[in-house]
């Protein structure tokens, strides 16, 4: 079975409603952090996934410029579940100003944006 990589019409009408796939980024210090978070994020249903990427991050705060080594969190969840992920994300994050950046993906394969519905859902769908 082939499953297609394009968005059908019935998944731009749902682009906009609360089962829509966001991708939502942040970072923290490390590697082990961002996986503590990503699985909290996870077991609770807040999140279908999380990807932990190395990065580096120059950035200005409070006067000086940084240029750290970050743990880049891409976050994969729905747009009806993002309230209560922000909330979450900025109780168990550890930096005083969490990186918060949701983004609405332009294309989804309808076998992948079902997996997240899927995995963010108090109870999954029965298959």
């Amino acid at each position: 079975m082939q499953v297609s990589t394009q968005l059908t019409s019935s998944n731009l009408q749902e682009s906009s409603g609360d089962e829509a796939p966001r991708i939502a980024t942040t970072t923290v210090a490390t590697e082990e952090e961002g996986a503590r978070i990503g699985r909290i994020l996870v077991e609770e249903r807040l999140a279908a996934c999380v990807t932990l990427l190395p990065a580096r991050s120059i950035y200005r705060w409070e006067g000086a410029i940084s240029d750290e080594r970050e743990s880049l969190l891409i976050i994969k969840s729905v747009r009806g579940n993002l309230a209560r992920l922000r909330a979450r994300l900025h109780e168990i994050h550890p930096y005083e100003l969490p990186e918060w950046v949701v983004q609405a993906p332009e294309e989804v394969s309808e076998a992948y944006g079902l997996w997240i519905r899927e995995s963010v859902r108090a109870e999954p769908y029965d298959r």
